[in-house]
């Protein structure tokens, strides 16, 4: 794909509304087009409010890599406006839609499937794998759980909170098992990413950014996971926060410092689960 001086593909049609172009990478300069266009005539959180929602079904989009660089240009935003960072925030919400991908549900799942549940078709494969084969994979077959857009007694922020530790306790095994650690490592970063936008959306949007970021999980899991004992690799000492952080940004590494941060702020209380994952990962990387 011949990119212009932006880098980006040049336009070839304007975007109106979704007009089916949802999914299309070769649209991906034509979607960022649109989002510059609206973020210059709409304040950026209205553009969230707008097409967070939208976009939900398709969290998966790029082993959610859409929804991260989306989450975090908003974040940024919400502590300080600037070009450049209602220009990132396109950027991301461009990268989500032109990626976009609906997963295949398999309907005999519960709406609220654990991982600790599922099967794994391709458990045999400890090789790493391709960026373009994880999507791939995830909607070769249905491996999601139905969504539920219900409200319940659990907030949409709480249901964050528990399926980013879910994550976690599953990804902790995972990393001890050395298996797909950096793409498994996204379904601890994608929920994590999801909670940021909740400010910014609707309590039915919130509710959808949530239950959609569950099916992503759990296809993410069926598709890399292995069964597992939790919390069979917590450490009683696995240190504190402000060391670990520390090493995370002198690694300058992408992963690392997105992840680290996600079970840092999701670390309310004396339970070393989330800084075992930290120290686990840190002492990998």
């Amino acid at each position: 794909m011949e990119l212009d001086r932006s880098g980006h593909a040049p336009s070839s049609a304007p975007i109106e509304g979704d007009s089916g172009a949802l999914g299309s990478y070769e649209r991906y300069g034509d979607w960022l087009d649109f989002y510059r266009d609206a973020l210059a005539e709409a304040p950026w959180q209205t553009v969230v409010a707008n097409w967070a929602p939208r976009l939900a079904p398709g969290i998966a989009a790029a082993a959610f890599h859409g929804v991260i660089r989306t989450a975090h240009a908003a974040r940024a935003l919400r502590q300080r406006e600037t070009a450049p960072r209602r220009n990132e925030l396109a950027i991301g919400l461009a990268y989500w839609s032109a990626r976009y991908v609906e997963l295949p549900v398999d309907s005999k799942l519960p709406v609220r499937a654990t991982l600790a549940s599922l099967e794994f078709p391709w458990l045999d494969d400890h090789a790493d794998v391709d960026f373009f084969v994880v999507t791939e994979r995830m909607t070769a077959r249905p491996l999601a759980t139905p969504v539920s857009l219900e409200e319940h007694d659990v907030s949409p922020h709480a249901e964050l909170e528990l399926l980013v530790r879910e994550a976690a306790t599953a990804f902790l095994e995972m990393l001890v098992l050395e298996r797909q650690r950096v793409w498994l490592l996204h379904m601890v970063t994608g929920p994590a990413a999801v909670e940021l936008l909740l400010p910014d959306v609707d309590d039915a949007g919130a509710r959808a950014l949530g239950a959609y970021a569950r099916q992503a999980v759990v296809a993410m899991f069926a598709v890399f996971g292995a069964p597992y004992t939790a919390s069979a690799h917590v450490r009683e000492s696995p240190g504190q926060w402000q060391a670990l952080t520390r090493q995370a940004a002198e690694s300058r590494s992408v992963h690392t410092i997105k992840l680290i941060e996600a079970l840092a702020r999701f670390d309310h209380g004396a339970d070393p689960l989330l800084r075992s994952v930290a120290a686990q990962w840190l002492e990998w990387r």
